[in-house]
């Protein structure tokens, strides 16, 4: 098991990820401001998770809670390619489809963060 300061950085961001979520589900973020959001998530990751004193963990540990922040880190800086793309489209059929999108890759890091917390390999 995490300690407990790892444990509430991942909790915090997955509250954060389902946050946004629910906000882009009630049309209540939009354009830059989802943007922005993002910019705030990728932020938060890279300055209260991946300062973390990971060198306190187990190896098993290390290894696997490594391997799944560097793809959260991924899948953030995806999310980000993603709203540009919501930006720019002009359909709604497109919009819709983008919006999908972005709830997957949501979806997808809270799934990742579920998987840290738990300490359960996949």
């Amino acid at each position: 098991m995490l300690p407990e300061t790892f444990q509430e950085r991942y909790d915090l961001l997955k509250q954060k990820l389902t946050q946004l979520s629910t906000s882009l589900d009630a049309g209540e973020i939009a354009g830059g401001e989802l943007s922005a959001e993002i910019a705030r998530l990728q932020s938060f990751f890279n300055q209260q998770v991946l300062s973390l004193p990971f060198s306190q963990l187990t190896a098993t540990d290390f290894a696997r809670t490594k391997s799944y922040n560097t793809e959260l880190h991924k899948q953030l800086r995806l999310l980000a390619t993603d709203a540009m793309f919501l930006g720019s489209a002009k359909q709604a059929v497109t919009v819709e489809r983008r919006k999908g999108q972005l709830h997957d890759r949501l979806a997808t890091l809270v799934r990742y963060c579920d998987v840290v917390l738990n300490s359960s390999p996949e």
